[in-house]
């Protein structure tokens, strides 16, 4: 059922509530894309278009099952913070419209760490150096989300052993596999 309340084509938010095993994919790609355009479909008919919505997500970490994640998706241009939000739970088989307001602390949440409004980007960011102990938390943030780990993180690990047995000491045993068959593979 699409959202019917008013203008399609009003800001509104589309925020949808699941747990990180009932999101269908392999990785993290697939199932936020697979959740975006779900989310799309139910709302407006249509994929997510990167034209005129926006997205993010919050608790991603689908190397772990059971755990609370949401989806986040954006339309129109209000000049307001103050727009609707429309909260869906995601069954793992359909999204079912929550009729009750938002818990104000997650409406909270929202506007500070997530705001309707966000600056667009305006040309490329300048690319610094990243430290070693950011590039590290970003393979560990990689790998709880299921995301592929790319070849420059690959490399890095190889040709950084200390940086190897620091990753190991700071993630799950089970995670550890996923970049120990990584490396074996790199280095064969």
């Amino acid at each position: 059922m699409s959202y019917i309340r008013g203008d399609l084509m009003d800001s509104i938010r589309i925020l949808v509530q699941s747990k990180t095993h009932l999101i269908p994919g392999n990785d993290y790609h697939e199932r936020c894309t697979y959740m975006r355009n779900l989310i799309c479909q139910q709302v407006w008919g249509r994929n997510y278009d990167y034209d005129q919505d926006r997205w993010n997500t919050y608790g991603t970490d689908f190397a772990y099952e059971g755990k609370t994640c949401f989806f986040l998706v954006d339309h129109g241009n209000s000049p307001s913070e103050d727009v609707p939000i429309i909260w869906y739970i995601w069954t793992g088989e359909s999204l079912v419209e929550v009729d009750q307001p938002l818990p104000e602390r997650v409406q909270a949440r929202l506007k500070t760490d997530y705001p309707f409004l966000r600056p667009r980007m305006q040309g490329l960011r300048k690319m610094t150096r990243i430290d070693d102990e950011t590039r590290r938390q970003i393979i560990r943030s990689r790998l709880l989300s299921k995301m592929k780990i790319p070849k420059p993180e690959v490399d890095f690990l190889l040709n950084n052993p200390e940086q190897v047995e620091l990753l190991k000491a700071d993630i799950d045993s089970r995670l550890w596999e996923t970049i120990d068959s990584l490396l074996v593979s790199a280095d064969q």
